[in-house]
């Protein structure tokens, strides 16, 4: 007998390309510290010690939203390192996520990311991501396809070339379908391996 019923994961309206690395501490400062910059003390009170990026954007007003979008604007201006580059493309993705046509900022900075760190998947990845919320579907498989080349296992790249490559073939409905039966291993668990045909 079992002790108590498994609960089903919660979805999420999230894109499958932003997975976070559980670790026990922030694993994004610089996202973290511009994230919070953008919320007032009874908003942070409220969302507790470690609030998700996401748990964060959804506590904000649009005006915050602009002034958060202004702030990474500035970090990324001043950025340098590969990991700089991460956080700022993650945080334009996770901001802009409900924003029909958005992803341009993201583009840009995984950009900078594929320049610094051309081996990595990562850059890849997130441009992939970007593409994916511009509806730029075929940008956005070329993208996971170079990601994948970099690293097969990328599970961000493995969800976005199947929703991409099912978006350009007009299969809307399987795509929404896929999206939400993948958007909750990022909260659930961001290092499950998840194999699609590629």
């Amino acid at each position: 007998s079992q002790d108590k019923a498994e609960k089903p994961p919660r979805l999420s309206r999230q894109a499958p390309a932003i997975q976070e690395k559980k670790t026990d501490k922030p694993s994004y400062p610089i996202l973290n510290q511009v994230f919070k910059s953008g919320l007032n003390q009874d908003q942070l009170k409220t969302l507790g010690e470690h609030p998700t990026a996401e748990q964060q954007v959804a506590a904000m007003t649009p005006e915050q939203k602009i002034n958060v979008r202004q702030g990474l604007r500035e970090v990324e201006a001043k950025a340098k390192t590969p990991e700089d580059f991460e956080q700022i493309a993650r945080g334009y993705l996770i901001l802009d996520e409900h924003q029909e046509g958005a992803g341009q900022n993201a583009v840009r900075a995984a950009s900078r990311l594929q320049e610094l760190e051309p081996k990595s998947s990562e850059g890849f990845s997130l441009a992939a991501g970007g593409y994916y919320q511009m509806n730029d579907f075929p940008a956005a498989a070329r993208a996971a396809k170079e990601a994948l080349r970099r690293n097969p296992e990328d599970p961000n790249a493995i969800t976005l070339l199947a929703l991409s490559r099912d978006r350009v073939a007009g299969r809307n409905i399987e795509s929404r379908a896929i999206e939400k039966a993948f958007s909750f291993t990022r909260r659930d668990d961001p290092n499950l391996p998840i194999k699609l045909p590629v």
